[in-house]
């Protein structure tokens, strides 16, 4: 148990490495920008739970907001914040199915939806930031409004690319890793057994 729970932070520290590389190979042509850093949560929320993508996302951030050229300042916040959503939705999106023991990435249509309404969100919140940035700074609102639906189309296109490439990256990954959710319930399983087996021994005796 020890050991899976080692293995699992060191997964975590090392997508969150990831998440930041990605961030800065961003493919930018004007104002679309096509993000890849997303991959690493969607990854993290699907492979071991909505926890885990929510501290890919909110570690990730932190380390690009705090190398990046913008510093600190009064919506860092809520920057923090944006990229952590993706993890919440496609994370709530993915709870009755591993109730069941299954994974939304199994299931395309859902998974294509819930993709698109975190990107979506996720893109809306940034926005809404760069709108607080605007009034904060004093920035006239008519550079930010013009560019959010070329976001929201690079949005779409960021979130396609990702759902595509991180099916067979799950697959494989379940394949040669083992699936965190089944060895869980195996683990669980085989501490009742345990369990019921001391509790024989003590009647027996």
């Amino acid at each position: 148990m020890g050991n899976s729970r080692i293995r699992r932070m060191c997964m975590d520290g090392m997508l969150v490495g990831i998440f930041v590389v990605l961030a800065k190979l961003t493919i930018k042509a004007g104002p679309i920008h096509i993000a890849f850093s997303g991959l690493t949560v969607v990854f993290a929320t699907c492979y071991f739970g909505m926890a885990d993508g929510l501290i890919v996302a909110l570690l990730g951030e932190t380390i690009i907001q705090l190398t990046s050229s913008y510093g600190i300042g009064p919506t860092t916040p809520l920057w923090l914040w944006s990229p952590s959503f993706r993890a919440l939705i496609i994370g709530l999106f993915d709870l009755p199915f591993r109730k069941k023991g299954d994974h939304i990435d199994l299931h395309l249509v859902f998974y294509a939806i819930a993709s698109v309404i975190a990107g979506l969100f996720v893109t809306l919140v940034n926005a809404g930031v760069e709108l607080l940035d605007a009034t904060i700074i004093g920035y006239s609102f008519a550079v930010t409004l013009p560019i959010l639906g070329l976001r929201i189309v690079s949005s779409i296109v960021s979130c396609a690319a990702v759902a595509i490439l991180s099916i067979p990256l799950l697959r494989t990954i379940r394949a040669s890793q083992g699936d965190p959710l089944k060895m869980a319930s195996r683990q669980n399983a085989l501490e009742k057994d345990l369990d019921g087996d001391a509790h024989e021994d003590q009647r027996g005796e």
